[in-house]
Formats: C-alpha cells, structure tokens, sequence
C-alpha cells in the first residue's frame, strides 16, 4: 500500500508540475476553521466536463491559509488528488504529499477534518462548481 501511494504521489507531481501553468483552476470549496481558511481548487475543465463523475481521480489543489495574525504563517498550496465519492454526494480529497488519510468533504458542506494540526473541524461551505445536472437537488 505504501509503495502504490508513493507511485500515486510521484505521478501526480509529475503532472501538476506540466499542467499547473497551462491550466485555469476554480475554487469548489471554502473551509473556515480556528483562524484557518481551507480552499479546495480543480482544473477548470475537470469542474466543466464533470471529469469526476466517473469515479477517477483528478489533480487539484489544497490550499492551507495559516495567516491570521496569531498564527502568522502565510499560506500554502499543496497538489492533491480528488474524486466523487462513489454515491457522489461528497468529494474524497487524498493529500498524498504528506501521507495523511482520506479527507471527506459533503457537497451540501459540513464539518471537516483535513488534518489533526491546523485543519481539524472545519466548517465547510457547499460546493461552488458545477454538479451532475441530470442529478435532482434533493439528491446532490
């Protein structure tokens, strides 16, 4: 299992580091936890062309903002993978470049746990992308 997620790690590398400047990301999730903003971005085309929808993982971005005034210490921003999860009523986050489990994220929004140092508790706001639209509300 270790040696598959640092295959799955340097892979992703690899590609966010072609595709990050040729690509335009949007922002599908704001998390706001004890003086932490959490943001979650894929690539344009991904949120567009429901790229997700079939269950594979995309690149992405996590972006871990430490820079409230008692923390002071800016804002970082960390490739990640991401992917429906299968009854595609939240967003698997995998943050394959620090190890950490699986971070679950409801579409509707709710409480989250990124890690256990910074980003634990989070409130996280609904998704702000487009959504499988043959899906009705209630089911989203």
């Amino acid at each position: 299992m270790k040696f598959s997620a640092a295959v799955i790690g340097l892979m992703a590398s690899l590609i966010a580091s072609q595709l990050s400047a040729q690509e335009a990301y949007t922002r599908v999730f704001l998390c706001d936890g004890d003086g932490v903003k959490m943001e979650i971005y894929i690539t344009e085309s991904a949120s567009r062309d429901f790229a997700l929808k079939d269950g594979r993982p995309v690149l992405a971005w996590y972006a871990l903002d430490l820079s409230d005034p008692d923390l002071n210490k800016g804002k970082s921003l960390e490739a990640v993978l991401v992917r429906y999860a299968q009854d595609k009523r939240a967003l698997i986050l995998y943050q394959f470049t620090r190890g950490l489990p699986l971070t679950v994220i409801p579409m509707g929004g709710g409480v989250v746990n990124f890690d256990n140092r910074f980003a634990s508790d989070a409130k996280c706001g609904p998704y702000e992308g487009p959504w499988n639209a043959d899906q009705p509300p209630s089911e989203r």
